[in-house]
């Protein structure tokens, strides 16, 4: 496949699906606020439809989770295309990009620390970005199945190494739509972030031969795509039946105000487990909807076909057979 098809198929599996439900998302919001059911979230405008969701990504809300979608397409581009250069150039080196990656990503780490403008952030996130994007082919080809490190000894020198970063640096959280990083220092969320990959990495070759035939989980783990995009939305649609339910019934603590200004808001009447069911609709309200689409589509296709295939020679000219 050749630059235009790889760039193609980006875009549809990337750009396309993302602005089309961030407009469905967008009208969303905008009815629920003149309705005065929310406050969060913006109007549409050309900037919040076409703009931001390149910076930031959390100007609807419902969709803030999806910002990764256009960040993920831009270091797909940005690393094609260097790849593609250094490599016609015949200058590419794996590991020496490897290590050119990281002192970029190290140095997006620093103009976050310090910026403030909101078109800054394509350019410093890409930066930060395409070093693990590297690192994860770099695994794939170098690494993967050419080491053996005893799991304990593995598992344990990254929880130190974890814990030493902790007690240099109890700021090590970062906020990656944005590039907001809280860290005295730059080389500490650099180092988190690896070594909570390698940690995770050990952790589902673990468990891989345990689940990785367990139909859930696949199911699980094929549509996490649907789930990031929507799970929040499925979060609100539970608190609206709650908040109908609590004015029907005359139930107690629902925060009204909590509702309409965050989507992050719980409702637990006092039992912290209720959120397992919250987290229960996230992730499974996207998948029925999903399932339910499909099956719809598969229907309609099929429909389709029988039509078809019913009339496709009745318009045909019939031909008679000369004596």
């Amino acid at each position: 496949m050749g630059k235009e098809g790889y760039l193609w198929k980006k875009v549809k599996r990337l750009v396309i699906p993302y602005f089309i439900w961030n407009l469905l998302y967008g009208i969303i919001g905008m009815v629920l606020r003149h309705f005065g059911v929310i406050s969060f979230g913006k109007d549409i405008s050309f900037t919040t439809l076409f703009i931001q969701p390149w910076q930031d990504g959390h100007q609807y809300i419902f969709n803030l989770a999806s910002w990764f979608l256009l960040a993920l397409f831009l270091v797909n581009i940005v690393y094609l295309l260097l790849r593609k250069g250094m490599t016609k150039a015949r200058i590419w080196n794996d590991t020496i990009m490897l290590i050119v990656l990281a002192i970029f990503a190290y140095f997006s780490i620093e103009i976050g620390k310090q910026n403030t403008k909101l078109e800054m952030i394509p350019l410093i996130r890409t930066g930060f970005f395409m070093f693990f994007y590297h690192l994860g082919y770099y695994y794939k080809t170098k690494i993967e199945g050419n080491y053996k490190i005893n799991t304990i000894c593995y598992l344990m020198t990254l929880i130190i190494i974890q814990l030493i970063l902790i007690k240099v640096d109890s700021q090590i959280s970062y906020y990656p739509h944005n590039m907001v990083f809280k860290a005295k220092y730059a080389i500490v969320p650099f180092l988190t972030n690896i070594t909570g990959i390698l940690f995770w990495l050990k952790v589902t070759q673990i468990v891989t031969p345990l689940l990785g035939t367990n139909k859930i989980v696949n199911v699980i783990g094929n549509n996490t795509y649907d789930i990031m995009l929507h799970h929040l939305f499925w979060v609100f649609l539970m608190n609206t039946v709650i908040r109908i339910g609590a004015q029907i019934l005359g139930l107690q603590g629902f925060d009204i105000n909590q509702y309409k200004h965050t989507i992050y808001y719980f409702y637990t009447a006092g039992v912290p487990q209720v959120k397992i069911v919250y987290f229960i609709i996230a992730l499974g309200g996207p998948l029925i909807a999903n399932c339910g689409y499909k099956k719809i589509k598969k229907q309609i296709k099929r429909l389709g076909t029988v039509k078809w295939k019913k009339y496709k020679y009745c318009y045909l000219p019939t031909m008679e057979k000369s004596t």
